[in-house]
């Protein structure tokens, strides 16, 4: 059995949620589609994450990516991917930490199915 890829979620710990933003598709409703994600998470997984796609970043992409590092590094459950997140620069940014880190990786799917994603972690 592969257990590197097995969905091991400690509901004591914190997540981070990586989500695109201003690099794919339309800032609003990437906003409102992770806020939505952060209450799925909650009610369908029972854990708590980070979302700092709601949160006021900027004023520059240099400066919001290093407030996101500053959240990123307070979770220590690991880091949730959504949708389309390989499409975003921010979000391939977010992978390297994790990945760099070894901090356990998921995805969400469109239909709501967190899953583990590859080996790291």
């Amino acid at each position: 059995m592969d257990t590197k890829n097995e969905l091991v979620i400690d509901k004591d710990k914190l997540y981070y949620l990586s989500h695109p933003y201003t690099t794919f598709g339309d800032p609003e409703l990437n906003k409102k589609r992770a806020k939505q994600l952060e209450i799925v998470l909650e009610v369908l997984y029972g854990i708590k994450v980070i979302n700092p796609i709601v949160l006021p970043l900027g004023p520059s992409n240099d400066r919001a990516m290093e407030q996101c590092r500053h959240l990123y590094n307070a979770c220590d459950g690991g880091v949730i991917f959504c949708p389309y997140w390989e499409k975003s620069t921010g979000c391939n940014e977010e992978y390297g930490w994790a990945a760099e880190d070894k901090k356990p990786i998921f995805v969400i799917t469109d239909n709501y199915k967190l899953k583990r994603f590859g080996l790291v972690g």
